[in-house]
């Protein structure tokens, strides 16, 4: 039997297959590498404590000038540098805003285009990103549904307001401000929250980041929630609808207790969460979920 690669061998890697549509058809970016004199997709290794989603929205924005969004995950890639080996994860991208013509050559990437996958299909160097190109280009358009658990709050027993009112402990900040860039790389433009405030506050970084303002729900508090599991589950049946119908990204931050409610309206199977764990479904215009990432607590 072989053994295991252990991890300060491995080579970790991200990036992202980015699509636009255009009147003759699809394109997607490219990048030549002249140290490599190669054509590939842009992706590149993690920085130190960078989670690979990060990853694929940095290097895409470094290597090609193009901010994006993380659409569905897409399947690694594994070849040997040498003799370590390497992994790549890869997602779909989403373009938001092409900064192609701003983007000046150096000895990194000396071109970058956005080409017909005809024209990408012949000049991409590696079989394996031409199959994942392909892969990438067959699946289904999707919206990012985000369903989160706040982050960790003081425990009730050290505090003796309202509980509606119970702010999250030291380790709960720590892990918004390592969610927000993640959330961020979902393009989210929608936020909804109970209105406890260890809910609103683990989404109160990203709304502010973004300039959005968080939709305060009383159907996700704990006690409305547990009192009437219907109609939770009624109500994220029909956030699920607006989800996909209107393509906008969306969060939904709520509680243990009220998460199975809202994971079944939402068409997702039951999950215990941990605080600060998110799970992001990919819903289909017809509000079908298609893929789900599981998002690990920080």
């Amino acid at each position: 039997m072989g053994s295991v690669p252990s991890s300060d061998r491995l080579i970790t890697a991200a990036g992202a297959v980015v699509l636009r549509p255009t009147d003759r058809g699809p394109e997607v970016l490219i990048v030549h590498r002249p140290h490599h004199d190669d054509w590939s997709l842009p992706k590149g290794k993690l920085d130190k404590d960078e989670t690979p989603d990060l990853t694929a929205v940095r290097e895409v924005a470094e290597e090609t000038g193009v901010t994006i969004r993380l659409s569905r995950p897409l399947p690694d890639i594994r070849y040997q540098v040498e003799d370590r080996p390497k992994v790549v994860h890869w997602w779909l991208g989403v373009s938001l805003e092409d900064g192609t013509e701003k983007r000046a050559a150096d000895g990194e990437v000396d071109e970058v285009r956005w080409v017909r996958l005809e024209k990408a299909r012949e000049l991409l160097t590696y079989d394996d990103e031409r199959e994942l190109l392909d892969h990438a280009v067959s699946l289904t358009p999707t919206t990012p549904l985000i369903v989160a658990r706040h982050a960790k709050a003081l425990p009730r027993k050290e505090w003796e307001g309202d509980d509606e009112a119970r702010p999250l402990d030291g380790h709960g900040l720590d892990q918004t401000e390592k969610l927000t860039p993640r959330l961020v790389a979902r393009g989210v433009g929608r936020v909804v929250s109970s209105p406890a405030w260890r809910c609103v506050a683990t989404v109160l970084e990203l709304a502010s980041s973004l300039g959005l303002t968080i939709e305060r729900q009383s159907v996700l508090s704990e006690p409305y929630g547990e009192a009437n599991p219907q109609s939770v589950r009624t109500t994220c049946g029909e956030w699920r609808r607006q989800v996909s119908q209107s393509g906008t990204p969306t969060v939904f931050c709520g509680h243990r207790p009220v998460l199975p409610d809202m994971l079944a309206g939402f068409g997702m199977e039951d999950h215990f969460f941990e605080p600060a764990e998110m799970a992001i479904a990919h819903v289909d215009e017809n509000g079908e979920v298609l893929d789900i990432e599981r998002i690990e607590a920080p």
